[in-house]
Protein backbone atom coordinates (compact mmCIF):
# COMPACT_ATOMS: atom_id res chain seq x y z
CA UNK A 1 0.00 0.00 0.00
CA UNK A 2 2.75 2.49 1.00
CA UNK A 3 5.00 1.62 -1.92
CA UNK A 4 2.23 1.84 -4.52
CA UNK A 5 -0.77 4.08 -3.89
CA UNK A 6 0.79 6.07 -1.02
CA UNK A 7 4.08 6.91 -2.67
CA UNK A 8 2.64 7.14 -6.16
CA UNK A 9 -0.02 9.62 -5.00
CA UNK A 10 2.57 11.80 -3.25
CA UNK A 11 4.77 11.94 -6.35
CA UNK A 12 1.80 12.57 -8.61
CA UNK A 13 0.40 15.47 -6.57
CA UNK A 14 3.74 17.24 -6.39
CA UNK A 15 4.41 16.88 -10.10
CA UNK A 16 0.83 17.76 -11.07
CA UNK A 17 0.70 20.93 -8.98
CA UNK A 18 4.16 22.03 -10.16
CA UNK A 19 3.13 21.63 -13.78
CA UNK A 20 -0.14 23.50 -13.33
CA UNK A 21 1.54 26.47 -11.62
CA UNK A 22 4.86 26.55 -13.48
CA UNK A 23 4.05 24.77 -16.74
CA UNK A 24 5.12 27.82 -18.78
CA UNK A 25 8.64 27.52 -17.37
CA UNK A 26 8.81 23.75 -17.94
CA UNK A 27 8.06 23.63 -21.65
CA UNK A 28 11.75 22.82 -22.26
CA UNK A 29 10.95 19.34 -20.91
CA UNK A 30 8.08 18.77 -23.32
CA UNK A 31 5.12 20.53 -24.87
CA UNK A 32 2.83 17.85 -23.44
CA UNK A 33 1.57 18.34 -19.88
CA UNK A 34 1.32 14.58 -19.35
CA UNK A 35 4.95 14.00 -20.34
CA UNK A 36 6.13 16.88 -18.11
CA UNK A 37 4.29 15.43 -15.12
CA UNK A 38 5.75 11.97 -15.74
CA UNK A 39 9.28 13.42 -15.93
CA UNK A 40 8.73 15.45 -12.75
CA UNK A 41 7.54 12.32 -10.94
CA UNK A 42 10.86 10.64 -11.74
CA UNK A 43 12.98 13.68 -10.78
CA UNK A 44 11.19 14.27 -7.47
CA UNK A 45 11.23 10.60 -6.56
CA UNK A 46 14.93 10.17 -7.28
CA UNK A 47 15.89 13.35 -5.40
CA UNK A 48 13.96 12.31 -2.27
CA UNK A 49 15.31 8.76 -2.44
CA UNK A 50 18.94 9.93 -2.57
CA UNK A 51 19.03 11.80 0.73
CA UNK A 52 16.85 9.19 2.45
CA UNK A 53 19.16 6.43 1.16
CA UNK A 54 22.25 8.02 2.67
CA UNK A 55 20.79 9.84 5.67
CA UNK A 56 18.12 7.55 7.12
CA UNK A 57 15.63 8.76 9.74
CA UNK A 58 18.02 11.46 10.96
CA UNK A 59 18.03 13.07 7.53
CA UNK A 60 14.25 12.71 7.28
CA UNK A 61 13.62 14.46 10.60
CA UNK A 62 16.12 17.29 9.95
CA UNK A 63 14.79 18.00 6.47
CA UNK A 64 11.20 17.79 7.71
CA UNK A 65 11.84 20.62 10.17
CA UNK A 66 13.09 22.87 7.35
CA UNK A 67 10.36 21.72 4.99
CA UNK A 68 7.64 22.39 7.55
CA UNK A 69 8.85 25.95 8.04
CA UNK A 70 8.77 26.64 4.30
CA UNK A 71 5.43 24.88 3.88
CA UNK A 72 3.79 26.71 6.77
CA UNK A 73 5.00 30.14 5.66
CA UNK A 74 3.92 29.52 2.08
CA UNK A 75 0.50 28.30 3.21
CA UNK A 76 -0.03 31.37 5.40
CA UNK A 77 0.86 33.65 2.47
CA UNK A 78 -1.73 31.95 0.22
CA UNK A 79 -4.30 32.09 3.04
CA UNK A 80 -4.07 35.85 3.62
CA UNK A 81 -3.91 36.70 -0.07
CA UNK A 82 -7.03 34.62 -0.74
CA UNK A 83 -8.87 36.26 2.17
CA UNK A 84 -7.78 39.70 0.95
CA UNK A 85 -9.17 39.07 -2.55
CA UNK A 86 -12.43 37.81 -1.05
CA UNK A 87 -12.88 40.97 0.99
CA UNK A 88 -11.81 40.02 4.51
CA UNK A 89 -12.61 37.32 7.07
CA UNK A 90 -16.21 38.47 7.51
CA UNK A 91 -16.80 37.87 3.80
CA UNK A 92 -16.46 34.12 4.44
CA UNK A 93 -19.83 34.24 6.21
CA UNK A 94 -21.33 36.81 3.85
CA UNK A 95 -20.41 35.16 0.53
CA UNK A 96 -19.95 31.48 1.44
CA UNK A 97 -22.04 30.85 4.60
CA UNK A 98 -23.02 27.36 3.41
CA UNK A 99 -19.34 26.31 3.32
CA UNK A 100 -18.50 27.40 6.89
CA UNK A 101 -19.72 24.19 8.51
CA UNK A 102 -17.92 21.07 9.70
CA UNK A 103 -21.05 18.94 9.32
CA UNK A 104 -22.55 18.81 5.86
CA UNK A 105 -26.05 17.50 5.00
CA UNK A 106 -26.69 13.76 5.12
CA UNK A 107 -27.17 13.64 1.34
CA UNK A 108 -23.90 15.43 0.53
CA UNK A 109 -22.08 13.35 -2.14
CA UNK A 110 -18.54 13.62 -0.69
CA UNK A 111 -18.73 14.31 3.05
CA UNK A 112 -22.17 13.76 4.63
CA UNK A 113 -22.16 14.30 8.40
CA UNK A 114 -22.58 10.59 9.09
CA UNK A 115 -19.28 10.02 7.27
CA UNK A 116 -17.52 11.43 10.34
CA UNK A 117 -18.04 8.07 12.04
CA UNK A 118 -16.27 6.19 9.27
CA UNK A 119 -13.65 8.94 9.11
CA UNK A 120 -13.00 8.54 12.84
CA UNK A 121 -12.27 4.83 12.43
CA UNK A 122 -10.08 5.40 9.39
CA UNK A 123 -8.08 8.04 11.26
CA UNK A 124 -7.22 5.38 13.84
CA UNK A 125 -5.30 3.67 11.07
CA UNK A 126 -3.62 6.81 9.73
CA UNK A 127 -2.72 8.67 12.92
CA UNK A 128 -2.25 5.75 15.30
CA UNK A 129 -0.68 2.98 13.24
CA UNK A 130 0.71 4.50 10.05
CA UNK A 131 4.45 4.00 10.30
CA UNK A 132 5.17 7.07 8.21
CA UNK A 133 3.36 9.19 10.82
CA UNK A 134 4.38 7.57 14.10
CA UNK A 135 8.02 6.86 13.20
CA UNK A 136 9.05 10.13 14.90
CA UNK A 137 7.27 9.05 18.08
CA UNK A 138 8.93 5.63 17.95
CA UNK A 139 12.30 7.40 17.77
CA UNK A 140 11.56 9.66 20.78
CA UNK A 141 13.78 9.48 23.86
CA UNK A 142 10.87 8.60 26.17
CA UNK A 143 7.10 8.12 26.32
CA UNK A 144 6.79 11.66 27.69
CA UNK A 145 8.68 13.14 24.74
CA UNK A 146 6.60 11.10 22.28
CA UNK A 147 3.31 12.21 23.83
CA UNK A 148 4.44 15.85 23.97
CA UNK A 149 5.30 15.73 20.27
CA UNK A 150 1.92 14.23 19.39
CA UNK A 151 0.06 16.91 21.38
CA UNK A 152 2.01 19.69 19.69
CA UNK A 153 1.13 18.05 16.38
CA UNK A 154 -2.52 18.08 17.44
CA UNK A 155 -2.41 21.85 18.00
CA UNK A 156 -0.70 22.40 14.65
CA UNK A 157 -3.49 20.44 12.98
CA UNK A 158 -5.90 23.19 14.00
CA UNK A 159 -3.65 25.76 12.36
CA UNK A 160 -3.08 23.70 9.23
CA UNK A 161 -6.82 23.08 8.87
CA UNK A 162 -7.30 26.83 8.54
CA UNK A 163 -4.33 27.21 6.18
CA UNK A 164 -5.50 24.37 3.92
CA UNK A 165 -9.30 24.68 3.97
CA UNK A 166 -10.04 28.41 4.17
CA UNK A 167 -8.24 29.42 0.92
CA UNK A 168 -10.44 26.95 -0.98
CA UNK A 169 -13.57 28.40 0.61
CA UNK A 170 -12.37 31.92 -0.21
CA UNK A 171 -11.80 30.96 -3.86
CA UNK A 172 -15.34 29.54 -4.04
CA UNK A 173 -16.58 32.95 -2.92
CA UNK A 174 -14.37 34.76 -5.43
CA UNK A 175 -15.42 32.58 -8.38
CA UNK A 176 -19.13 32.46 -7.55
CA UNK A 177 -20.20 33.03 -11.15
CA UNK A 178 -17.56 30.85 -12.80
CA UNK A 179 -16.43 28.00 -10.53
CA UNK A 180 -13.51 25.79 -11.49
CA UNK A 181 -14.39 22.73 -13.55
CA UNK A 182 -11.52 20.78 -11.96
CA UNK A 183 -11.59 20.99 -8.12
CA UNK A 184 -7.99 19.73 -7.93
CA UNK A 185 -6.81 23.02 -9.45
CA UNK A 186 -7.94 25.18 -6.51
CA UNK A 187 -4.50 25.68 -4.97
CA UNK A 188 -2.66 26.04 -8.32
CA UNK A 189 -5.29 28.60 -9.42
CA UNK A 190 -4.71 30.71 -6.30
CA UNK A 191 -0.95 30.65 -6.81
CA UNK A 192 -1.05 31.32 -10.56
CA UNK A 193 -3.57 34.17 -10.49
CA UNK A 194 -3.12 35.98 -7.18
CA UNK A 195 0.58 35.73 -6.31
CA UNK A 196 3.45 37.73 -7.84
CA UNK A 197 6.35 35.86 -9.43
CA UNK A 198 8.65 35.98 -6.40
CA UNK A 199 6.03 34.56 -4.07
CA UNK A 200 5.15 31.93 -6.65
CA UNK A 201 8.75 30.70 -6.36
CA UNK A 202 8.35 30.51 -2.58
CA UNK A 203 5.16 28.50 -2.96
CA UNK A 204 6.98 26.15 -5.34
CA UNK A 205 9.55 25.57 -2.59
CA UNK A 206 6.73 24.96 -0.12
CA UNK A 207 5.08 22.55 -2.54
CA UNK A 208 8.23 20.52 -3.03
CA UNK A 209 8.88 20.63 0.72
CA UNK A 210 5.47 19.10 1.38
CA UNK A 211 6.05 16.45 -1.27
CA UNK A 212 9.53 15.48 -0.08
CA UNK A 213 8.38 15.30 3.55
CA UNK A 214 5.79 12.71 2.57
CA UNK A 215 7.99 10.80 0.16
CA UNK A 216 11.06 10.55 2.40
CA UNK A 217 8.86 9.38 5.29
CA UNK A 218 7.44 6.60 3.13
CA UNK A 219 10.90 5.56 1.94
CA UNK A 220 12.24 5.41 5.49
CA UNK A 221 9.19 3.58 6.84
CA UNK A 222 9.26 0.91 4.16
CA UNK A 223 12.97 0.29 4.61
CA UNK A 224 12.41 -0.06 8.37
CA UNK A 225 9.42 -2.37 8.02
CA UNK A 226 11.22 -4.62 5.56
CA UNK A 227 14.60 -4.81 7.29
CA UNK A 228 13.31 -5.20 10.87
CA UNK A 229 9.91 -6.88 10.64
CA UNK A 230 10.44 -9.12 7.62
CA UNK A 231 14.13 -9.61 6.89
CA UNK A 232 15.29 -9.88 10.51
CA UNK A 233 12.01 -11.38 11.71
CA UNK A 234 11.72 -14.22 9.18
CA UNK A 235 14.61 -14.37 6.69
CA UNK A 236 17.76 -13.78 8.73
CA UNK A 237 17.12 -13.55 12.47
CA UNK A 238 20.85 -13.17 13.19
CA UNK A 239 21.34 -10.28 10.78
CA UNK A 240 23.95 -7.70 11.77
CA UNK A 241 23.29 -3.97 11.80
CA UNK A 242 25.25 -3.62 8.57
CA UNK A 243 23.08 -6.24 6.87
CA UNK A 244 19.90 -4.54 8.10
CA UNK A 245 21.02 -1.16 6.76
CA UNK A 246 22.02 -2.73 3.45
CA UNK A 247 18.63 -4.42 3.03
CA UNK A 248 16.83 -1.26 4.09
CA UNK A 249 18.61 0.73 1.40
CA UNK A 250 17.73 -1.85 -1.22
CA UNK A 251 14.11 -1.46 -0.19
CA UNK A 252 14.30 2.26 -0.96
CA UNK A 253 15.46 1.52 -4.51
CA UNK A 254 12.69 -1.02 -5.12
CA UNK A 255 10.11 1.31 -3.57
CA UNK A 256 11.27 4.14 -5.83
CA UNK A 257 10.49 2.03 -8.90
CA UNK A 258 7.04 0.96 -7.66
CA UNK A 259 6.20 4.52 -6.59
CA UNK A 260 7.18 6.01 -9.96
CA UNK A 261 5.19 3.32 -11.77
CA UNK A 262 2.08 4.00 -9.68
CA UNK A 263 2.58 7.75 -10.16
CA UNK A 264 2.44 7.23 -13.93
CA UNK A 265 -0.69 5.09 -13.57
CA UNK A 266 -2.36 7.86 -11.53
CA UNK A 267 -1.49 10.37 -14.26
CA UNK A 268 -3.51 8.26 -16.67
CA UNK A 269 -6.41 7.90 -14.20
CA UNK A 270 -6.50 11.63 -13.52
CA UNK A 271 -6.49 12.74 -17.16
CA UNK A 272 -9.09 10.14 -18.08
CA UNK A 273 -11.56 11.96 -15.80
CA UNK A 274 -10.14 15.45 -15.17
CA UNK A 275 -13.32 16.91 -13.69
CA UNK A 276 -13.48 14.43 -10.80
CA UNK A 277 -12.05 15.27 -7.37
CA UNK A 278 -9.03 12.98 -7.50
CA UNK A 279 -8.54 12.95 -3.72
CA UNK A 280 -11.81 11.07 -3.31
CA UNK A 281 -10.82 8.59 -6.02
CA UNK A 282 -7.58 7.78 -4.19
CA UNK A 283 -9.33 7.48 -0.83
CA UNK A 284 -11.86 5.07 -2.28
CA UNK A 285 -8.99 2.86 -3.47
CA UNK A 286 -7.11 3.01 -0.16
CA UNK A 287 -10.06 2.08 2.02
CA UNK A 288 -10.45 -1.35 0.49
CA UNK A 289 -7.38 -2.30 2.52
CA UNK A 290 -7.41 0.29 5.32
CA UNK A 291 -10.70 -0.90 6.80
CA UNK A 292 -9.20 -4.30 7.54
CA UNK A 293 -6.15 -2.67 9.13
CA UNK A 294 -8.44 -0.65 11.44
CA UNK A 295 -10.02 -3.90 12.67
CA UNK A 296 -6.62 -5.39 13.45
CA UNK A 297 -5.53 -2.23 15.32
CA UNK A 298 -8.70 -2.02 17.40
CA UNK A 299 -8.56 -5.75 18.17
CA UNK A 300 -4.96 -5.48 19.33
CA UNK A 301 -5.61 -2.39 21.46
CA UNK A 302 -8.99 -3.07 23.05
CA UNK A 303 -9.60 -6.83 23.03
CA UNK A 304 -8.18 -9.64 25.08
CA UNK A 305 -7.70 -11.58 21.87
CA UNK A 306 -8.27 -15.29 22.43
CA UNK A 307 -9.00 -16.21 18.83
CA UNK A 308 -6.55 -14.58 16.44
CA UNK A 309 -8.08 -16.42 13.49
CA UNK A 310 -11.36 -14.58 14.05
CA UNK A 311 -9.56 -11.26 13.71
CA UNK A 312 -7.79 -12.49 10.59
CA UNK A 313 -11.11 -13.66 9.16
CA UNK A 314 -12.62 -10.23 9.89
CA UNK A 315 -9.67 -8.61 8.12
CA UNK A 316 -10.16 -10.62 4.91
CA UNK A 317 -13.93 -10.18 5.17
CA UNK A 318 -13.68 -6.42 4.63
CA UNK A 319 -12.71 -6.48 0.93
CA UNK A 320 -15.59 -8.69 -0.32
CA UNK A 321 -18.00 -6.71 1.88
CA UNK A 322 -16.71 -3.48 0.30
CA UNK A 323 -17.33 -4.91 -3.18
CA UNK A 324 -20.77 -6.22 -2.21
CA UNK A 325 -21.94 -2.90 -0.76
CA UNK A 326 -20.62 -1.02 -3.78
CA UNK A 327 -22.49 -3.38 -6.12
CA UNK A 328 -25.78 -3.16 -4.18
CA UNK A 329 -25.53 0.54 -3.23
CA UNK A 330 -23.36 2.17 -5.92
CA UNK A 331 -24.32 5.68 -4.77
CA UNK A 332 -23.34 5.13 -1.13
CA UNK A 333 -20.65 7.55 0.04
CA UNK A 334 -17.31 5.75 0.42
CA UNK A 335 -16.83 7.03 3.99
CA UNK A 336 -20.24 5.66 4.95
CA UNK A 337 -19.44 2.38 3.21
CA UNK A 338 -16.17 2.17 5.15
CA UNK A 339 -18.10 2.77 8.39
CA UNK A 340 -20.40 -0.20 7.81
CA UNK A 341 -17.52 -2.43 6.72
CA UNK A 342 -15.47 -1.61 9.83
CA UNK A 343 -18.42 -2.04 12.21
CA UNK A 344 -19.28 -5.41 10.66
CA UNK A 345 -15.66 -6.55 10.90
CA UNK A 346 -15.40 -5.48 14.55
CA UNK A 347 -18.57 -7.43 15.33
CA UNK A 348 -17.06 -10.56 13.79
CA UNK A 349 -13.81 -10.12 15.73
CA UNK A 350 -15.65 -9.35 18.96
CA UNK A 351 -17.97 -12.36 18.64
CA UNK A 352 -15.00 -14.66 19.25
CA UNK A 353 -13.14 -12.42 21.73
CA UNK A 354 -15.92 -11.26 24.00
CA UNK A 355 -13.81 -9.37 26.48
CA UNK A 356 -12.70 -5.74 26.19
CA UNK A 357 -9.64 -4.32 27.89
CA UNK A 358 -10.10 -1.20 29.99
CA UNK A 359 -9.36 2.15 28.38
CA UNK A 360 -7.17 2.89 31.40
CA UNK A 361 -5.04 -0.14 30.53
CA UNK A 362 -4.48 1.22 27.05
CA UNK A 363 -3.88 4.91 27.81
CA UNK A 364 -1.27 6.07 30.32
CA UNK A 365 0.42 9.41 31.00
CA UNK A 366 3.83 9.70 32.69
CA UNK A 367 3.22 13.40 33.27
CA UNK A 368 0.16 15.08 34.82
CA UNK A 369 0.58 18.23 32.74
CA UNK A 370 0.50 16.20 29.54
CA UNK A 371 -2.62 14.41 30.76
CA UNK A 372 -4.40 17.69 31.50
CA UNK A 373 -3.29 19.15 28.18
CA UNK A 374 -4.55 16.13 26.25
CA UNK A 375 -8.00 16.38 27.83
CA UNK A 376 -8.09 20.12 27.06
CA UNK A 377 -7.27 19.33 23.43
CA UNK A 378 -10.08 16.75 23.33
CA UNK A 379 -12.58 19.20 24.86
CA UNK A 380 -11.53 21.93 22.40
CA UNK A 381 -12.22 19.54 19.51
CA UNK A 382 -15.74 18.88 20.81
CA UNK A 383 -16.34 22.62 21.28
CA UNK A 384 -15.22 23.36 17.70
CA UNK A 385 -17.65 20.77 16.36
CA UNK A 386 -20.44 22.46 18.32
CA UNK A 387 -19.51 25.97 17.18
CA UNK A 388 -19.02 25.10 13.51
CA UNK A 389 -21.65 22.38 13.30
Amino acid sequence: MFSTIGLGAALFWGAYAADVVFGDFLVFISGSSIIRICVLIVVLGVFSAIYTYYGGLSAVVRTDLIQFGILFFGGVVVLFIAINHLGGWSALYEKTPDLMHLHLPADHPQLPWIALIGLFFLNINYWCANQTVIQRSLAARSLKDAQAGLLVGGIMKYVMAVVIIVPGIALAGILTDSPLSDPDQTFPYLVSNFLPTGLRGLILCALFASLMSTVDSIFNSLSTLWSIDIYQGYINQKATDRELVKNGRRTILVTLLTGITMGWVLVYVKFENPEAAFTHTLNDLRYYVNCGIVIIICSAAFYFVKNKWAVLMAFFFTIPMHLTLKAIYPDMNYFVRAMWVILAGLIIAFAYNRKFSSIFDVVSFPDRKLKAFSYMLLISLVVLHIIFH
